[in-house]
């Protein structure tokens, strides 16, 4: 659930900044309005996309699917050689024709579950 938090800005006129909780339940901003209408809207927008799996790294979301395993997740995972050669295989077999060419941004959970 999020929430509004009055503070005072620098010009010593009160400011909202809107806050909801993230998938890993951490506290995040969804940025500072003058009003608390503005604030409370923000956080429940945060909220929807959050649902919708649509939160995260603007730039993470407009890259494929397939320049993130390659380039970032199969690189930074530290795991034995037959592993991840088991990894690529069911990767390249399975999951790139589909998710492959589509960006990050596009995945939803119905995609996955399908």
């Amino acid at each position: 659930m999020g929430f509004s938090r009055k503070r005072t800005g620098r010009d010593g006129k009160p400011r909202y900044t809107a806050y909801y909780l993230d998938h890993k339940n951490q506290e995040r901003s969804a940025g500072t309005f003058s009003n608390r209408k503005d604030a409370d809207k923000a956080w429940q927008r945060a909220e929807t996309k959050q649902a919708e799996g649509r939160i995260g790294d603007p730039a993470r979301g407009r890259m494929t699917f397939r320049r993130y395993v390659e380039e970032i997740w199969l690189p930074n995972h530290q795991i034995e050689a037959t592993t991840r050669e088991g990894y690529t295989y069911t990767l390249y077999k399975h999951v790139m024709p589909e998710f492959g060419p589509m960006r990050m941004a596009e995945i939803l959970p119905e995609h996955v579950r399908a």
